[in-house]
């Protein structure tokens, strides 16, 4: 009887294991800062081999490259970056395959005169490269021609971003396959990447903001926060945190749609709430500003009649993206190269805005919870409810075992 009843009381010291590994259960995808949320959904399907070959699709209806690698099926269905190009002029778009040849040049001197870097041809004697310079020098970007990414056709190759270019110079070799299509709808599964535009007023128009070249005057400069302040928000207004929040690039382009809220608040829930504004330009420059809203059920919200106290313009410095809540950053989508600083003009690896790293295809998503609770306390009520049913549990065995080895 007694080890009848020892049995059960593994059972239960078992099936309560059991238990606490349910509750962890699918939460490898989820990570709870001290302060925010976050929800990292991965790719259906995982980049396979060690050094796995990549695939180039150019959308020449949108402007953009994205590539591939090789899923679990050997297909490269697995897009795992995407970046903003100038197609040639007269392009093939049939869904045409082409491959690269072996020639790859660090500056090309076309006949015109001017040079390309980071020059990678293909077998149709196209090449995907920089857009022009004047000379052999970082230095003497030729603005015009730059600024054809992501928007225009040219007469020379497909353009892309120095720090994009590059990428491709350095990992893309002989017998890498390119198709060209046309496709109006989807830009990439990626999304479309911001791209960087230089004008009259950038500080530097004969660099790219991208080069990787320690002077580049570029890699100086940060994207700014407008309008970051401390709030007061009606209970349920999500629009009210977003109102007269702006950011720009370093160029002082409009990139609004880019910015990250990060950490938890529930604008459902009266209470107060700190949160972090974060936004990431196409240099891979990011600033991070601060700031706590409170959330009641007034009737009337006083508004602010000046705005002029929030960010001042021109370069901030605060940290990136990445280090908000504990936990990795992304953006409406996601950009950079795979390894390194993020690009112009580029969606990578982590999902995010128009920069980022990463290993794996991955979209972020920031949840900000309707219920009464916070994840984070509803996770500790279900640990200490097992935990109770396992001591009770444990308690009613002891007492069994007791009794029965008593009345025998």
């Amino acid at each position: 009887m007694k080890k009848n009843i020892l049995f059960k009381f593994v059972m239960l010291i078992v099936a309560g294991l059991m238990m606490f590994a349910t509750i962890f259960a699918g939460t490898n995808a989820v990570d709870v800062g001290v302060s925010g949320i976050l929800n990292v959904v991965f790719n259906e399907e995982e980049a396979y081999g060690d050094d796995p070959a990549y695939f180039i699709r150019i959308n020449v209806a949108c402007n953009c490259l994205t590539v591939y690698q090789k899923g679990s099926t050997g297909e490269y269905t697995v897009a795992v970056k995407s970046m903003a190009c100038s197609i040639i002029d007269g392009a093939d778009a049939s869904n045409a395959t082409y491959t690269f040849t072996s020639t790859k040049q660090k500056w090309h001197k076309f006949s015109n005169g001017n040079y390309s870097r980071y020059y990678s041809k293909l077998n149709n004697n196209i090449a995907i490269c920089t857009a022009l310079y004047t000379d052999q020098g970082s230095d003497k970007l030729i603005m015009d021609e730059y600024n054809k990414i992501g928007s225009e056709s040219n007469e020379h190759g497909i353009y892309l971003c120095s720090s994009s270019a590059r990428w491709i110079y350095e990992n893309c070799g002989e017998g890498t396959g390119v198709e060209i299509y046309e496709d109006e709808e989807e830009a990439s599964p990626l999304g479309m990447p911001h791209t960087i535009i230089l004008n009259e007023n950038s500080k530097y128009t004969n660099w790219d903001p991208t080069d990787e070249s320690e002077n580049n005057p570029w890699r100086n400069e940060k994207p700014v926060l407008k309008g970051v302040k401390d709030l007061d928000v009606k209970l349920g207004d999500e629009e009210a945190i977003m109102k007269k929040v702006t950011g720009y690039d370093v160029c002082g382009n409009d990139i609004t749609d880019y910015i990250i809220i990060t950490g938890y608040y529930n604008i459902n829930k009266e209470g107060s709430y700190d949160i972090a504004y974060n936004l990431q330009d196409g240099t891979g420059n990011a600033v991070q500003e601060k700031a706590t809203i409170t959330v009641h059920n007034k009737t009337y919200v006083k508004e602010d009649e000046d705005n002029s106290s929030s960010s001042s313009s021109g370069s901030s410095t605060s940290s990136s993206t990445g280090g908000t809540s504990g936990s990795s950053s992304s953006s409406k989508n996601s950009s950079g190269s795979s390894s390194g600083t993020a690009s112009s003009g580029e969606i990578g690896t982590n999902g995010n805005d128009s920069t980022g790293n990463g290993n794996g295809s991955t979209e972020t998503e920031y949840n900000n919870s309707s219920d009464d609770e916070s994840p984070t306390m509803s996770m500790n009520k279900r640990i200490k409810t097992l935990i109770t049913i396992l001591i009770i549990s444990a308690a009613v065995t002891v007492y069994l075992t007791r009794n029965v080895g008593s009345k025998r």
